[in-house]
């Protein structure tokens, strides 16, 4: 994986300058004639990386991986438009990726297209995720429609398994154009195989999304999409930074915090499930990767906030949860991890899970289900760097081994949720399965929950406002209130 040593002068001497663009305007109104393959996918890379973070900063307070310091913030429960991420993916990310992919297609480049088309299906799946129906067909055409329609969810699914299925082609093809990705794949540094493995995890993830539309059919596509997935921490799709470009979570959450500004520390929901109090250890104490997660200063005692209470821990104290500079996903250098080995091994503990005919309430899966378990577990430990003493020992704590015979959905998700933190695709879980406590342990609605919404979970963002002016029909035609669900909830 390689560095972000190109960013700084392609941001500055371009890509700076299209903040300007929306998907309203050409794309292309840029001189990227004069760029090359070279030049514009690390761009497109750290595009992708930061709308990730832009959605998790948000979603994971309503998914109470994180809280907020402040009264009526959004662990509340109050509507976020993600104006960052709609920014960051269509104004900066897919308009470099388009610009990408016609130059792929001018040189007859099949691996940058390949790889381009892995990104762009990464981006469309963060952002229907997010809003629901979203313009993709018609947004990129911008002389031809300024008010571009919005796609369906089902129909951007659709696009997502195609783009997947066609980089897949790409990149398996023999290439005989002289443009080969290398040291500007920020990623792999023109690895191949891993984009590949990255392109079936995705169509894991994807399909693992739609359990409520296709029950037991999910779950078999994304065990035959695993079969040629990942195989270790090793090709985990993530970003590094360096000390010229910083992770963003340092950036925006940590330096803040350490000057006063405090944002968001980590929720209770997410320390009562690592810290012996959902659950009572007998090997451990507490889970070896709260430490790695969350910094606790001189304490000894690691309390969560409860969302909605602006900083409180459960027992009426000051949580003590912070994200710390020495942290692995919050430090200066410390990798943007969009899709992981372990995220690949619980979609197949849970595919596994379900296709043996599992419930919420059920008990039991099968052989291969229970390895993927405790796969997961210990990959996300190995990737944390957690002791392998410690790291054996609550692998083999009755409460995690419980044997293939009483395995649950809750046992599983519970480990997913802790190995996805602060990523988007915790809220997605939560959604699949209808925020349900018996899949997630402990899961209540927030303190202080905000009337505007009666009660009910959010499930959506709001669209940007920005929408509403620039293509105020479109987006009037699609736009419903945060607790509808969207097309793969339903």
């Amino acid at each position: 994986m390689k560095n972000l040593k190109y960013i700084i002068v392609l941001l500055v001497s371009l890509f700076l300058a299209s903040c300007d663009l929306d998907i309203n305007t050409d794309p292309n109104e840029v001189n990227s004639d004069e760029l090359k393959l070279k030049d514009v996918l690390p761009v497109a890379i750290y595009y992708t990386a930061e709308s990730q973070y832009n959605i998790a900063i948000n979603f994971c307070q309503y998914s109470q991986h994180l809280a907020s310091y402040f009264s009526g913030g959004i662990d509340t429960h109050t509507p976020t438009q993600l104006s960052g991420a709609w920014v960051t993916i269509y104004l900066k990310g897919l308009s470099t990726l388009k610009n990408l992919e016609d130059k792929a297609n001018e040189e007859n480049a099949l691996h940058y297209r390949g790889v381009t088309k892995v990104l762009i299906a990464l981006n469309l799946g963060m952002a229907t995720d997010s809003w629901g129906d979203i313009p993709y067909s018609e947004a990129f055409n911008p002389t031809e429609d300024l008010t571009p329609a919005y796609d369906s969810q089902q129909e951007i699914y659709q696009v997502i398994e195609t783009l997947l299925a066609e980089a897949i082609t790409d990149l398996q093809a023999t290439d005989d154009s002289e443009f080969q990705p290398g040291t500007d794949d920020l990623i792999y540094g023109g690895n191949l195989d891993n984009w590949i493995a990255t392109a079936f995890s995705l169509r894991a993830r994807y399909a693992i999304h739609l359990t409520k539309r296709e029950g037991s059919t999910a779950a078999i596509n994304a065990l035959t999409y695993l079969a040629t997935a990942y195989g270790s921490n090793g090709q985990d799709f993530e970003l590094e930074y360096n000390d010229r470009n910083f992770n963003p979570w340092y950036a925006n959450i940590v330096l803040s915090n350490n000057t006063g500004n405090f944002s968001v520390l980590i929720s209770d929901q997410l320390v009562s499930l690592m810290n012996g109090t959902a659950y009572a250890y007998t090997n451990v104490a507490i889970d070896p990767r709260l430490p790695e997660l969350c910094t606790i200063g001189s304490d000894t005692e690691y309390k969560g906030a409860v969302n909605g209470l602006a900083g409180v821990a459960a027992d009426d104290t000051d949580a003590n949860t912070d994200l710390g500079e020495n942290n692995f996903y919050t430090g200066m250098k410390s990798p943007m991890v969009l899709v992981s080995y372990a995220e690949a091994k619980f979609i197949e503990a849970e595919a596994q899970f379900l296709a043996n005919g599992g419930t919420t309430t059920s008990v039991g899966s099968n052989a291969a289900g229970y390895a993927a378990y405790l796969e997961g577990i210990a990959a996300n430990m190995d990737k944390l760097g957690v002791d392998a003493i410690e790291r054996d020992l609550y692998l083999t704590d009755p409460l995690v081994d419980v044997g293939v015979a009483n395995l649950t959905l809750e046992l599983i998700m519970k480990e997913k949720f802790i190995a996805m933190f602060l990523s988007p695709e915790s809220f997605i879980d939560y959604r699949r399965y209808d925020f349900d406590p018996n899949v997630f342990n402990g899961l209540t609605l927030p303190e202080d929950h905000d009337l505007d919404i009666g009660g009910l979970w959010v499930r959506r963002a709001a669209y940007p406002s920005s929408e509403f002016s620039r293509n105020g029909d479109n987006v009037e035609a699609v736009s419903e209130d945060i607790s509808v669900p969207v097309w793969w909830d339903n």
